[in-house]
């Protein structure tokens, strides 16, 4: 047995198991190597732990260093912290005083709002019971439907601009007006007079009938008693027609023209004509249909009696007096006592309001 093996045979043993197998166990100087290498790593591990410790001590002396270093701003922050927390508590009481008089204000500014609003209600009803008054007004006083019709356009439009259920039947009654006063012919009185005065101008400055011998009559030639017997009498007849024709009026059914009037009776005649103009004026506005057609019928009969009949100013004169005839002045008119009884309905409705 050579040495190699001693050593084998000396390192290694040999175990009898009870399943009668052998098992190899190490010998002692594989057991002090085991403890050797064991304690090695141990006091390896130990050096590692006690160099990571010391680094570790290291950087918490830093660290230490650091805060101290850093420890007066951060007492300074917490008292800025502090302050400011305090501040805010102080900000957020404030706050909660300042919404509650906020809502104390909203509170009189919704009562004073409502206060306006029932004001402004009561303006407006009564800004529209003032136009329907002077629709009234314009009807009974004056019979001008056009003035009516624009008040009570305006009377409705205000109504129609408040949102109230109420005024819905105000609207309603204000339509059914309009309606009715929408069919009657209009009647321009202004319009009227003022055509009077221009007539009156017109006639004032109109030149009255003229004699025969001022009225431009040419000479008549003298009677040629040539040719036959027949056409000598027709000739004859002809001459005396024409010599005596303007001698004559021929109109039936009419009176004829009145004498020339002197310069004196002249202007009386202007001035009766002028005072008759100015009573069927009087006549238009006071509605008075009867005196009106009298006053006209009066100036029509002096321009036949004294102007000439067929001079172009004299018709023309003649016409506009016709056309004034025509003019019905006693129309009756509506009322809008409807509109102004919704009205008053309706503001009874509306003061029941809270």
């Amino acid at each position: 047995m050579s040495k190699n093996d001693d050593q084998q045979v000396g390192s290694v043993e040999s175990v009898q198991s009870e399943g009668g197998h052998k098992i190899k166990a190490p010998s002692g100087r594989g057991w002090r190597f085991i403890m050797t290498l064991f304690i090695v790593l141990l006091f390896v591990t130990l050096g590692f732990g006690f160099w990571q410790g010391y680094h570790l001590s290291l950087r918490v002396d830093e660290q230490g260093q650091r805060l101290k270093i850093v420890q007066p701003a951060l007492d300074r922050a917490r008292e800025r912290l502090a302050q400011t927390d305090a501040q805010l508590e102080a900000q957020a009481s404030a706050q909660a005083q300042f919404l509650q008089s906020l809502k104390e204000q909203t509170r009189k500014i919704d009562g004073l709002n409502q206060r306006a609003s029932q004001q402004g209600l009561t303006w407006q009803l009564a800004e529209i019971q003032t136009q329907l008054r002077m629709a009234a007004l314009a009807i009974n006083a004056f019979q001008d439907v056009g003035l009516a019709l624009e008040f009570l356009r305006a009377a409705k439009k205000a109504a129609g601009d408040l949102d109230y259920s109420a005024l819905v039947l105000v609207a309603a009654a204000i339509n059914k007006d309009i309606a009715a006063l929408a069919v009657i012919p209009e009647i321009n009185r202004t319009e009227l007079y003022l055509t009077m005065d221009q007539l009156r101008l017109t006639l004032d400055g109109l030149a009255v009938r003229q004699p025969p011998a001022q009225m431009g009559r040419t000479e008549a030639e003298p009677i040629v008693l040539t040719g036959s017997t027949f056409e000598r009498l027709g000739r004859l007849l002809q001459s005396l027609l024409d010599r005596f024709s303007h001698l004559v009026d021929f109109r039936r059914g009419q009176p004829g023209p009145g004498p020339i009037p002197t310069p004196a009776e002249e202007t009386v005649l202007r001035q009766n004509i002028a005072l008759s103009l100015t009573t069927a004026q009087i006549a238009l506005l006071r509605r008075e249909q009867v005196v009106f057609e009298r006053s006209l019928d009066r100036v029509s009969a002096l321009l036949d009696h004294y102007y000439d009949s067929g001079a172009e100013p004299v018709i023309s004169a003649q016409s506009v007096i016709k056309a004034l005839k025509t003019t019905p002045l006693g129309i009756d008119l509506p009322s809008v006592d409807h509109s102004l009884a919704a009205l008053e309905a309706a503001r009874l409705t509306l003061g029941e309001r809270p």
